[in-house]
């Protein structure tokens, strides 16, 4: 919700979850800041502008360049192939206000080797800053130069040579090397974007064509390989980062280093995951020896199924943070893994007490009744978790597994149905739901299914997560 809304207050009581009244849409204060100073000012006060400075209100174009870039950097910077948010604890994201640093309260990393024709539909900075023009440009080159954000950039009288001037304002010293003759065959004749910001479709947004604005002399051609052979990341803005104590700059990178392995496979997220484990122990060597370390830590050892381990770092955390809800429910699902579910009971119960509302603990528990054989205690937990995140794809799938359990198939494979719409990329889902086609006759509907499961597994999809082994 931070870039598709007005600015939202988060609710203390719930996850992902908003206060009254929602917004409704962008509006003047994400990028001009609070407006109540600016309002009472003008109802009250002055009634004839100056034409100067009035510290009531940010007005980005008075703001140094790299401020005022990062206006636009907090909603238009962010490939999540090809970069990561990170976010800074001492500041949530809901209290930064433009005209201050990002990094205040948002990291960002990217890969330091870029893709030529790959890109995201949200990346317009990150593209932008891998443009010659841009490094160059020493600010004159900003998001600014050709983008008026009170208005679309999709007006219907606007002039067909619009972009071409903002790009002729600098190169005016020296006429274009193409040919005229080829300059009139492009889409908009003699325009310079058509020639050197290629369109195409984004890797996140299939069946659309968007601008990418990485601005280069020659672009890819469809088609052509692009495959990234290094995986090392680097901050953005890395002049603020270097400011951080090099305890945070580590913690900021183990945590970067593990998002990016939710969106690789292979090899690449061997190497990221190993990277995350280096610089969080760095953290936690320096003067960082905090909950939230230790909890990130416990988050990679358990991707990597080191139960032992991860169980440590939970209950670490814990010791650092006793309400450390995320690392409670982790802790006792590396219980669970180490064989040691009777530990893991009383944790669930925990959460829930402080939390009747986290359907994670419930669907938890309903597992662990399920395969301690009482199926009923299970269906009555996962109803209860479904009534509170009907979108969650494996709450459907473990109800289906305790329906079928009771000897209820046809409402078992409607269940599991459901929660492969709800996630069609986890193949567990596919597996158990291919199984209940078999059991119900149905063979040729479940050869399809397990042979959907086995090409999600084979191209690294994500597990479902928090589904049992079996029914």
């Amino acid at each position: 919700m931070f870039c598709h809304n007005g600015r939202m207050t988060t609710s203390p009581a719930a996850d992902n979850a908003f206060l009254e009244p929602i917004p409704d849409g962008i509006g003047c204060e994400r990028c001009h800041g609070p407006g109540a100073l600016h309002v009472k000012k003008w109802r009250e006060g002055d009634t004839v502008p100056s034409g100067g400075l009035d510290p009531t209100i940010v007005n980005p174009r008075r703001l140094p360049v790299d401020q005022r870039l990062q206006v636009c950097f907090q909603c238009h910077l962010g490939d999540s192939n090809a970069g990561v948010w990170v976010l800074n604890p001492r500041t949530p994201p809901e209290d930064w206000r433009p005209g201050q640093d990002l990094q205040k309260s948002i990291i960002q990393f990217r890969y330091k080797e870029p893709l030529a024709a790959s890109f995201g539909i949200s990346s317009q900075a990150d593209r932008l800053m891998l443009s010659r023009c841009f490094k160059e440009s020493e600010g004159k080159l900003e998001c600014l130069t050709c983008h008026n954000p009170h208005v679309s950039i999709y007006q219907p009288d606007r002039p067909d040579d619009y972009f071409t001037a903002r790009c002729t304002a600098c190169h005016s010293d020296h006429g274009c090397s193409e040919s005229l003759e080829k300059r009139r065959q492009t889409e908009t004749p003699d325009d310079c974007v058509d020639c050197h910001m290629r369109k195409a479709e984004p890797h996140d947004h299939p069946h659309t064509l968007f601008t990418d604005h990485w601005i280069r002399k020659r672009l890819p051609a469809d088609g052509e390989p692009d495959q990234r052979t290094r995986h090392d990341l680097e901050p953005v803005m890395s002049a603020q980062f270097s400011r951080l104590d090099q305890s945070e700059q580590d913690f900021a990178f183990g945590r970067a280093y593990l998002q990016m392995t939710l969106n690789t496979a292979g090899p690449e997220r061997t190497f990221l995951r190993r990277e995350a484990e280096r610089y969080l122990r760095q953290a936690l060597a320096g003067d960082l020896d905090t909950a939230d370390v230790w909890y990130q830590l416990g988050e990679n050892l358990s991707q990597e199924k080191r139960w032992a381990e991860a169980e440590s770092a939970f209950r670490t955390a814990l010791e650092r943070d006793p309400a450390h809800k995320e690392a409670a429910l982790d802790w006792a699902e590396a219980l669970v893994e180490l064989n040691r579910p009777e530990k893991a009971v009383p944790i669930y119960a925990a959460v829930l007490n402080d939390h009747p509302d986290n359907d994670r603990a419930l669907e938890e528990l309903g597992r662990l009744a399920l395969s301690a054989g009482r199926p009923l205690e299970a269906l009555r937990l996962m109803d209860e978790a479904v009534a509170i995140s009907p979108w969650t794809a494996t709450h459907h799938a473990n109800r289906a597994m305790a329906l079928a359990r009771l000897g209820r198939h046809q409402e078992a494979l409607r269940a599991v149905r459901r929660g492969a719409t709800l996630n069609p990329e986890a193949p567990e889902i596919w597996a158990y739901y291919a199984e209940l086609l078999r059991r119900a006759g149905r063979v040729e509907e479940a050869d399809a299914a397990i042979r959907r499961s086995r090409i999600l597994a084979e191209r690294g999809a994500g597990p479902a997560g928090g589904m049992m082994g079996n029914s």
